[in-house]
């Protein structure tokens, strides 16, 4: 084997490695924290009062529905 295609094959497995690694302290660092104990409540926390669970309320310009014209009454 030529030492052109042995070295960014290590290159390539010397990331997996470390990438996998990381991937695996950071999900033991989320069951350590205790992140998965109660999932729903870490899904809603993002939610303040103004803003309804399942109401979009964040649209795109131009996108956002319309209120219906009342005619000034």
């Amino acid at each position: 084997m030529s030492t052109a295609f042995l070295m960014p094959t290590l290159v390539i497995f010397g990331m997996m490695i470390a990438m996998s690694a990381s991937a695996l302290a950071a999900l033991y660092w989320a069951t350590q924290d205790g992140q998965f104990v109660d999932i729903e409540k870490n899904a809603e926390c993002i939610f303040d009062k103004d803003e309804p669970i399942g109401k979009c309320t964040d649209y795109f310009p131009g996108q956002a529905p319309q209120p219906p014209f009342n005619n000034g009454k």
